[in-house]
């Protein structure tokens, strides 16, 4: 087992993992947007196409990037079942009742719940996780930690012969496999379960941050650039694999945009903490770096009702300039914002123990 360069800023926690957290907490709400495939789909214009295909490319590894993290964190730790959901699932079960109850209400209030309000709806929504798509999430991590217990006992047996296989197998599933799907239209039924996104990301997360050797993350010279030019490349293929199904189907569809989401999330991931092994952050900006990170959770789970407060300002602005620039705005706005509601909730006692 390799050893890990681990990056630990001035309370001790992994100043890398708060960077990939901001990141990929940015790429959710860009993800929330029009910039996201519509755009593309729907223009002429030759930058506002470029740009959009190009940011739906990157989001696709939004979620992957969180799911790694949680690795990272999650898999390496030792904690009685008991403990699991006491500190874990009790909390997780509570932002998701919590929370959910706030958008069916914020949605019923503004005249965007298809029917009737009340409680029997409510909980029907909830068990079945239609209170708000982009929740999804939640019910995936909670999943993820009802069976804690086993993936960790997997994670701390496996050899790194065996992360290269699991490796192998999600390129053989999510890129060879549904290229097939894409361009014949017939779906292969095999299922391996190691290579869904939620634990395959998890084991990731663990790989890169406690089984990888620290070789990995010590480029020098003109080596350092070559996981961004590895990440551009990327990029592009996906936007040429993206625009041939195009060619070939008339429309455009999202099957495309994450072809190589597992490569690009796992160099980025790389990278970053690459840098962060190499480069100690101002003790300001690590400060920054860490209250920022802490926001996360809490933007992701309120960015909508920011978004719907906001949307005045995005198509007044769609108005009087390009789409994108607007969208741009649009998002930037909706981050700040979201961050402002958190730090304010975050003072408030139950909610910063959830937050």
């Amino acid at each position: 087992m390799g050893e890990s360069t681990v990056s630990t800023g001035v309370s001790g926690k992994m100043v890398h993992l708060e960077i990939i957290r901001i990141l990929a907490v940015c790429l959710v709400v860009l993800n929330h947007t029009d910039i996201y495939f519509l755009y593309f789909s729907e223009t002429s214009h030759q930058v506002t196409y470029a740009v959009s295909l190009f940011a739906s490319v990157l989001c696709r590894i939004n979620v992957p990037l969180f799911f790694m993290v949680s690795g990272a964190l999650l898999l390496k730790k030792k904690e009685s079942i008991r403990e699991l959901y006491r500190k874990r699932v009790a909390r997780m079960l509570a932002v998701l009742v919590l929370f959910s109850a706030v958008q069916y209400l914020a949605a019923g209030f503004l005249g965007d719940l298809d029917g009737g309000m009340g409680a029997a709806d409510f909980f029907s929504r909830l068990y079945t996780g239609q209170v708000l798509d982009s929740y999804w999430f939640l019910y995936a991590y909670l999943g993820v930690l009802i069976a804690l217990p086993f993936l960790r006992k997997l994670a701390w047996g496996m050899e790194e012969a065996e992360f290269r296989y699991l490796f192998a197998l999600k390129v053989l599933f999510d890129v060879v496999f549904r290229l097939a799907a894409v361009y014949t239209g017939d779906v292969v039924r095999v299922e391996a379960l190691l290579v869904t996104d939620s634990v395959f990301y998890l084991f990731a997360g663990y790989y890169m941050e406690w089984v990888a050797d620290r070789k990995l993350f010590a480029m020098r010279g003109m080596r350092k650039g070559l996981p961004a030019a590895l990440c551009i490349l990327l990029v592009f293929g996906s936007m040429g694999l993206v625009y041939l199904e195009y060619r070939v189907k008339g429309v455009y569809t999202q099957d495309c945009l994450g072809i190589f989401a597992p490569f690009l999330t796992i160099i980025v991931y790389g990278m970053v903490k690459s840098f962060c092994g190499r480069h100690v952050l101002p003790e300001r900006m690590q400060h920054a770096v860490l209250y920022l990170g802490s926001t996360v959770f809490g933007v992701y789970l309120v960015e909508k009702l920011v978004r719907k407060q906001l949307l005045p300002l995005y198509l007044y602005l769609c108005g009087r300039t390009v789409g994108l620039a607007a969208c741009l705005v649009y998002v930037a706005g909706t981050l700040v914002l979201s961050v402002v509601y958190v730090s304010i909730g975050k003072k408030i006692p139950f909610l910063k123990r959830l937050l």
